[in-house]
């Protein structure tokens, strides 16, 4: 992929009660991908080459054993315009009125060929390479109101509403059998945040907290697809969702030299209005039935009250730090703790294959440093427990009943060395 992107901004700082900021926006990409499975075995070449001669009078085959390949290419041009009005309504209140227009431009190509499948071109029926090209454009007007409210120096409220945006595309390298490229609606959002900072016990206690809820039109899901044999991802629309949620902070200096930080973030999302058909599901251990046309993987199922996939409802992480000086050094040692909720893998919530457990890790920091922070040499060690814990997982392979797992990484220890120029 080769990308550009520019942007030119105007910030001011005037003397009276408003202040703006506008800009320009541009960003162009060019992407290319391709595809290939390749069965090396001659062999069993020359059997797909009879079976698809003697089952489906002439069904095309490749003699150097290419099952499936596929090659796209998307470019994607995008300009934006926007601006922004802070108003310092009074001494401590401020407000934000801000406006943006967005033009994405898409153009996709992309051939595939699968063996077996032929088109539905009458001109070449025993032809299986499709060649699709299509273009397609939108764009949204967004907007964003805030507000800002100092209830003194040491305590801030704020609140926003903002609408969100983001452009349709293109699901490419699908092995389908037509000459129209599928596509996915634009997504759109309206979320709404209000949140506090403040500081307690003279700084020593720092707090953060922000609630939040947004509501969705049009979510990009994405979904692996059975299309004529081959799995591919796709994307497609959930016509409503939500999610809303609660994100905590606090920094607390226990001592002069010991400071102890946390996070804590729930976050529950929920498909309001989603059906999707689950045409995985018929090739899949217990539930496999050797039937690509049965109900099971060609009817759709009703998701909603489904969980997104990768959206943990509980994230913490907590750190303790101690500081001392030492042979005219800055020394610290810090011990860290990352947890991760259970979450499901696709909107299925297929408790047999798409549910991932929680998994955790501590971590550990020694750092020493000039005083005057021209250079720092810091040992770490992730993953103190070398516990290999799983943190994604594709489903089964059909044709194997094998899955994929990514798992963290083993106990991890080295040296950094820091210099500031």
């Amino acid at each position: 992929a080769d990308t550009w992107s520019h942007e030119l901004q105007l910030i001011t700082d005037l003397d009276g009660d408003f202040n703006y900021i506008g800009g320009l926006y541009y960003y162009n990409s060019k992407e290319k991908q391709q595809q290939t499975f390749i069965e090396n075995n001659p062999e069993l070449v020359a059997n797909y080459t009879w079976l698809g001669n003697v089952l489906g009078g002439g069904l095309p085959t490749d003699p150097n054993g290419i099952l499936y390949n596929g090659d796209a290419k998307l470019e994607t041009t995008s300009y934006a315009v926007y601006g922004q009005m802070n108003w310092d309504w009074s001494a401590s209140t401020v407000l934000t009125l801000g406006l943006r227009y967005s033009y994405d431009e898409k153009d996709a190509k992309d051939n595939t060929f699968l063996q077996w499948v032929r088109t539905e071109d009458p001109v070449s029926p025993t032809d299986s390479t499709v060649f699709r090209d299509d273009s397609k454009d939108w764009d949204k007007p967004t907007w964003r109101i805030g507000i800002d409210h100092f209830l003194s120096n040491d305590h801030f409220l704020y609140g926003v509403i903002s609408s969100g945006y983001r452009s349709g595309g293109y699901n490419l390298l699908a092995p389908t059998t037509t000459s129209a490229l599928d596509t996915v609606n634009p997504e759109e959002l309206i979320s709404y945040e209000i949140g506090y900072k403040g500081t307690l016990m003279d700084q020593r206690l720092n707090l953060t907290t922000a609630l939040y809820y947004y509501d969705y039109e049009d979510l990009q899901v994405s979904n692996v697809q059975n299309i004529n044999g081959a799995q591919v991802t796709t994307y497609e629309n959930a016509a409503d969702a939500t999610a809303w949620g609660i994100e905590n902070e606090v920094i607390a200096l226990l001592t002069e030299n010991l400071t102890f930080s946390a996070t804590h973030s729930y976050n529950k999302t929920e498909y309001e209005n989603y059906d999707s058909i689950d045409s995985t599901a018929c090739s899949l251990g217990p539930l496999r039935v050797g039937d690509t046309a049965a109900p099971l993987c060609t009817d759709a199922q009703d998701l909603s009250g489904n969980q997104f996939p990768l959206s943990p409802e509980h994230k913490v992480s907590a750190n303790l730090t101690y500081m001392w000086d030492l042979l005219s050094l800055d020394w610290s040692a810090t011990v860290s703790y990352q947890y991760t909720g259970e979450q499901e893998l696709t909107p299925f919530n297929n408790k047999l294959y798409d549910k991932l457990d929680s998994y955790d890790s501590w971590n550990a920091f020694l750092n020493m440093g000039s005083q005057d922070m021209t250079w720092e040499v810091q040992a770490f060690v992730y993953n103190i427990s070398d516990d290999r814990q799983e943190i994604y997982r594709d489903r089964p392979n059909p044709a194997s009943g094998l899955a994929a797992s990514t798992l963290t990484d083993p106990r991890t220890y080295g040296v950094r060395l820091s210099y500031n120029f």
